[in-house]
């Protein structure tokens, strides 16, 4: 996964190049490169990899807790909420639900005599932080009783994603008030994006560090007589 954020990375300040720097140029070639690997764009390569990655992330969240439920240990509860909002986030990537909320978050505000900026607008950050922080709080006990290699992971993994998604979010919004298509927040915008992909392959690791911590071999039982999935742990 690391290796396939770097290439992405990598391709993505390239076709910012291409864009900044040839776009007049007019070949179909570069506005394919551009549009392809512009972690800006939507339905294409980064997009797909994002959603991708969220997606094993939140998979892996739920075979840990089932693994964790079977071995009668504490907390599976924790890791398959984890899970449900790791597979939302990968739905979320590719339909940008999120980004309905700028139209919704707006109108709330003003009915209780709130009124944003003009140049605030990414209205979603408001109610995502929000919920970022209420979903923190919930999971302290659960962090406090996790092992502190995976804990410390976590940490790291959540501080990395949340800098890119919301932190790289509001320095862009910033930007954007006098610069709108500036070289700078192009550059912003990219470096949004790794931090979010490599946000996820630490968060990755560290379920499957833990996974082979504490529960060593794990096996899919099937049973074709009674019909029936099992998991194995040795």
């Amino acid at each position: 996964m690391a290796g396939m954020v770097a290439f992405l990375t990598v391709m993505n300040l390239v076709a910012l190049y291409v864009r900044i720097y040839m776009q007049h140029v007019g070949s179909a070639f570069l506005t394919f490169i551009i549009y392809f690997f512009n972690t800006e764009a939507e339905w294409n390569l980064p997009a797909f990899y994002s959603a991708g990655a969220l997606l094993l992330a939140g998979l892996l969240l739920g075979f840990t807790g089932c693994c964790i439920r079977a071995a009668r240990l504490p907390d599976h509860r924790f890791w398959l909420g984890l899970a449900g909002l790791f597979i939302y986030m990968a739905f979320d990537e590719l339909c940008r639900f999120h980004e309905n909320l700028n139209e919704v978050v707006p109108g709330i505000l003003e009915s209780i005599g709130i009124t944003l900026p003009p140049w605030f607008k990414w209205a979603w950050v408001l109610p995502v932080g929000l919920l970022v922080l209420v979903i923190g709080v919930i999971y302290v006990g659960f962090l406090k009783r996790l092992a502190r290699p995976t804990r410390n992971l976590f940490i790291l993994a959540g501080a990395i994603y949340v800098t890119g998604a919301l932190g790289m979010e509001v320095v862009a919004m910033v930007l954007k008030r006098t610069k709108e298509h500036s070289v700078e927040v192009l550059l912003v915008s990219a470096l949004e994006e790794f931090l979010e992909m490599a946000g996820i392959v630490v968060f990755v690791h560290a379920i499957l560090a833990h996974l082979g911590r504490t529960l060593g071999r794990v096996g899919v039982v099937f049973d074709g007589e009674a019909a029936a999935v099992g998991i194995r742990i040795d």
